[in-house]
């Protein structure tokens, strides 16, 4: 269940040495990790909020200057990124559009990792499962009829499926 390009399998430091080296463009890279995305979340449902426009915009102006320069990267749906829902997978919080970052989320983006959307989590992170009544189950890329388990389920997911490098957790 993984999907074969020219960066697959690269891990988040071969992916910035590309960009930092001019070997790939920051966008190449982003525009790959999307095309996964589309893929095979409609399989293992692991992402609740997509933000690809600004993400393709963060790449376009990528600086190549730092360790991870323009490398995609994923953040669970339970910590305020600017302009994007914060449910943590609640009916409650459907409403919830934060205006600003935490610092974490403004320092992952001073780093210039490049923040593609938030990933599913169980409601609240109460749950064993990646489980919630907004977004549903995510499921384990090794087996499709398994769920996966934690509050980085999703993130979990997007990672093993070889979709992203690297995801926060």
């Amino acid at each position: 269940m993984i999907i074969e390009d020219q960066f697959a399998g690269l891990d988040t430091l071969d992916l910035a040495k590309l960009v930092t080296s001019r070997q790939a463009t920051a966008l190449e890279i982003t525009d790959a990790v999307i095309a996964r995305i589309e893929t095979l979340n409609p399989v293992l449902n692991f992402m609740t909020t997509c933000d690809f426009d600004r993400a393709r915009d963060r790449a376009r102006n990528a600086s190549a200057d730092t360790e991870v320069s323009g490398v995609p990267f994923l953040m669970k749906d339970m910590i305020d990124v600017g302009g994007l829902p914060r449910t943590d997978g609640s009916k409650l919080m459907l409403q919830n559009v934060p205006q600003q970052n935490v610092a974490y989320v403004d320092a992952i983006q001073d780093a210039e990792l490049n923040i593609l959307g938030l990933t599913n989590v169980p409601e609240f992170a109460a749950g064993i499962t990646t489980d919630n009544a907004v977004f549903g189950a995510t499921k384990n890329p090794l087996n499709p009829e398994y769920s996966v388990f934690s509050s980085s389920g999703g993130s979990a997911a997007a990672v093993a499926s070889g979709v992203i490098s690297m995801a926060h957790g």
